[in-house]
């Protein structure tokens, strides 16, 4: 395990119980480890298998609850000039996936693991009532009951002050509960993750992390899987070995769930006079990707979004018909104090959580949740050496964007077209969006499921 000939060592893998004193050391029974990381949760989970040849199982007596810590440190410093720093977690046992006799004294144990702060999150009760912005109430739930610190940019793009009863929920699900509300004034949504290398739970927008810069912008992960067996290590360990893209381009579905065009009627009961019916048409072209356009950064490189007006029914563009109406509760401002403004500027006090001063705030709501679903639209999973992203220097995986390209399926041109290498529909900059780690006792591979909200121009 400790050889050179392993990308990586255990530097320790202990379980700990309050039922017995001291810590087993579990090292010489590791088999495997598959680490999950994903955006859309806060917490990061884990598949342990261990061998059992020693009876430890019966001794440690697992009845779930128990800790596990991994350290972790990559071997890359022995193959280049990388500084490499050891990997901590700590998990909770969340149970027993397996239990399989492979013979009279032997057994295998698969646990299934979650992180610390996911299983004290299931502990506790948050009925709290919280004022400020959505990024501070979630900042405030980490510290008060997570004892977790929460990584966020300089300047959160959430403007909007917030007065909020957080009602009988995990802390957790409030803190999902307020990022799933949260917009930017381009209507693009928030996530909050926690990731493999470091102990923060993260908080980016989606306006963010795709106007972030690659983290590979030099060395691109490129489809070749014979290039694994190349002599140059560069080359090989950026070979993308395994490709496949499953149930993607449904566009039927977005339409179906009013993400492309719609009528919505929010119901505010405090509107100021007997008409509380606030009714809009939704376009997903006008109220969410012109914006994202013109704002400069999210399409930079990659021009052509996942959706055009070009499909029409009787000649009108799908985006612009209403496929459903959707009538939803706005809110009845509870924390309204003073009169509303008596010309067109928009009120300042505290909103309730999933209230909006107007149309065009509600809009954003609806834009967020467009948006997202756009960039989930062409998901893909790609297999490829996980080296560069073990380092424990820094967080590479969920979150960043990754550089690919795929080559044309055809290699010949066709008359007076000018021929270019690269296919522009798969090749481009895509976000991780799931990751997971496969630490093997002598090889270390990473799959990680991506996403992108464009395409590259078709003759870049």
């Amino acid at each position: 395990m400790t050889g050179t000939t392993s990308p990586y060592f255990i530097e320790g893998l202990f379980l700990q119980t309050p039922r017995f004193d001291g810590m087993i050391d579990l090292k010489n029974m590791f088999v495997s480890c598959d680490i999950f990381e994903d955006m859309d949760k806060p917490y990061i989970t884990a598949d342990l298998i261990l061998n059992d040849d020693k009876g430890w199982y019966e001794s440690a007596d697992i009845i779930g609850g128990e800790k596990i810590t991994l350290r972790f440190q990559s071997n890359r410093d022995k193959f280049d000039s990388s500084t490499v720093q050891v990997i901590k977690k700590t998990f909770y046992v969340h149970y027993v996936s397996t239990q399989h006799r492979v013979s009279e004294h032997q057994q295998i144990i698969m646990l299934h693991l979650i992180e610390e702060v996911g299983y004290i999150a299931n502990l506790q009760n948050v009925n709290k009532f919280y004022d400020g912005k959505g990024h501070e109430i979630i900042e405030k739930i980490c510290e008060e009951f997570l004892g977790i610190e929460l990584a966020k940019t300089d300047n959160p793009k959430d403007n909007q002050l917030y007065n909020l009863i957080v009602p009988n929920m995990s802390p957790l699900d409030a803190i999902k509960w307020v990022t799933n509300s949260l917009t930017t004034q381009n209507g693009f949504p928030f996530f909050v993750f926690s990731t493999f290398v470091g102990n923060k739970l993260v908080l980016r927008d989606l306006e963010t992390l795709l106007s972030s810069e690659v983290i590979n912008r030099q060395y691109p992960y490129t489809w070749s899987p014979s290039s694994v067996q190349n002599p140059n290590p560069v080359i090989a360990r950026r070979a993308i070995k395994t490709m496949e893209a499953a149930k993607a381009e449904d566009l039927f579905k977005l339409i179906k769930n009013g993400h492309i065009g719609a009528k919505y009627t929010y119901l505010n009961t405090a509107a100021p006079d007997e008409d509380t019916d606030l009714e809009f048409d939704y376009d997903v072209i006008k109220d969410a990707l012109q914006p994202a356009i013109q704002s400069g950064e999210i399409f930079k490189n990659q021009k052509n979004p996942p959706y055009s007006p070009s499909f029409k029914l009787n000649n009108i563009p799908f985006n612009e018909l209403q496929s459903n109406h959707y009538a939803l509760f706005g809110g009845s401002n509870p924390y309204r104090l003073t009169n509303l403004p008596l010309d067109n500027s928009k009120p300042n006090f505290p909103l309730a959580l999933g209230e909006a001063y107007d149309e065009a705030d509600y809009k954003l709501f609806i834009s967020g949740k467009s948006i997202e679903q756009l960039l989930k639209k062409s998901p893909m999973n790609i297999g490829i050496n996980g080296l560069d992203f073990m380092d424990g220097d820094h967080h590479y995986t969920i979150g960043n964007l990754l550089f690919c390209k795929f080559s044309k399926t055809r290699d010949v041109a066709l008359p007076h077209e000018k021929m270019s290498t690269i296919d522009s529909k798969l090749s481009g900059n895509y976000l991780i969006y799931k990751a997971r780690h496969m630490i093997k006792r002598e090889n270390y591979d990473i799959s990680f499921t991506i996403v992108k909200l464009g395409s590259m121009d078709a003759n870049g």
